[in-house]
């Protein structure tokens, strides 16, 4: 099996399209950041290429950094300073797992459907996911794994309200805020065609909740309109392929492209 984070440079060519008017936010998720350089020639980003193929498709679209591991609220206020920064009078979000609650988050509780035409997550845990109830657990019983964290100067209010029961309490505070229109995507791959770092939590999400991409199940990332599941794994959604030989790789720049264009056919 290899790992392997596409180059960005080989971007191939969009067909021409409809755009959105607003321009496209991508935000990342738990662990996520916009760009990493290694040397001057060789950098990759959470979203392996695909502000370069939409652009080259004529989308005006912006990575966004947020802090990797605070809290929902955390990340919403970054969210909030780093859209407003922009200098876009309204923008179309769309958000990758744990993103898509801090854009919610940002949209009912703080303000955020003054600048949001549109949300879209993807693999994102609306209801939680057991893993994070899993990990905490074991986590926190490790030498109290979250004080160490916290001496250790980490921000980790992120891996708390990746829970059911935090998602579900947020869920509940949200109902009658304001909101915007909201679409979803899951992702669900068979056992063999996950990547293997993922396979452990494949599994306990496949006894737990079902069909899932290795961290999110499809039964959680559905909310909203819900547009379909993909078949990619939690990786693969952004770009990050773990393959074994002979098994198809998901096009990930395709995909944001189909959203981009679904966006500009509904008028955002």
């Amino acid at each position: 099996m290899s790992a392997s984070a596409p180059s960005d440079l080989l971007v191939p060519a969009a067909e021409a399209g409809p755009v959105p008017r607003h321009p496209l936010v991508l935000v990342h998720g738990l662990l996520g950041f916009v760009r990493r350089t290694v040397t001057r020639l060789l950098s990759f980003a959470y979203f392996q290429g695909v502000e370069e193929h939409l652009t080259g498709a004529g989308v005006a679209v912006k990575a966004v950094a947020l802090p990797p591991s605070a809290s929902v609220d955390a990340r919403a206020r970054a969210l909030a300073d780093a859209v407003g920064g922009l200098g876009a009078e309204r923008v179309n979000v769309v958000a990758h797992s744990m993103g898509g609650l801090d854009a919610r988050w940002w949209v009912g509780r703080l303000g955020g459907d003054r600048r949001v035409a549109s949300l879209t997550t993807i693999a994102t845990p609306h209801r939680g996911t057991y893993v994070a109830d899993w990990g905490g657990t074991r986590v926190g019983r490790a030498l109290a794994g979250w004080r160490l964290l916290r001496d250790l100067g980490v921000d980790a209010g992120a891996f708390a309200d990746l829970t059911r029961a935090a998602c579900e309490e947020r869920n509940a505070a949200l109902e009658g805020a304001p909101g915007v229109p909201t679409f979803s995507y899951a992702g669900a791959r068979p056992w063999w065609a996950i990547a293997a770092p993922l396979q452990v939590s494949f599994r306990l999400l496949q006894r737990t909740e079902g069909p899932n991409d290795g961290l999110v199940s499809v039964a959680s990332a559905r909310f909203g309109e819900f547009l379909g599941t993909v078949e990619a794994d939690h990786f693969a959604e952004t770009g990050w392929h773990w393959t074994l030989p002979g098994v198809a790789r998901f096009d990930h720049r395709a995909f944001y492209l189909t959203i981009a264009r679904d966006l500009a056919r509904r008028g955002f």
